[in-house]
């Protein structure tokens, strides 16, 4: 009688023991997942931006005033004149 309480005792252990390893790994699988999931988006990223005008186009954009104020008056003039337009824009845009 003892015998099968202990025997059905440590059945129930062992496999509690058993669920807690399952449970264990699979959160470990999960982890190394979004891990690879963060790492192939961040390739994939910089993949894309090898080919991207994005920062380019930004350069060029906030050089262009810059460049026309070097021009003389001319130049500076035609920057004074886009400011005065932006001024007379909406506030949201």
């Amino acid at each position: 009688m003892i015998l099968k309480a202990l025997q059905l005792v440590g059945g129930m252990a062992n496999t509690w023991m058993e669920s807690k390893a399952e449970s264990q790994k699979i959160n470990l699988e999960i982890k190394k997942k979004q891990l690879t999931g963060d790492i192939d988006w961040d390739l994939e990223a910089m993949k894309n931006s090898a080919s991207s005008w994005k920062d380019e186009y930004l350069v060029l954009l906030f050089s262009i005033p810059l460049i026309l104020c070097f021009l003389g008056e001319w130049g500076r003039n035609i920057v004074e004149q886009g400011f005065s337009a932006l001024e007379t824009m909406p506030e949201w845009y």
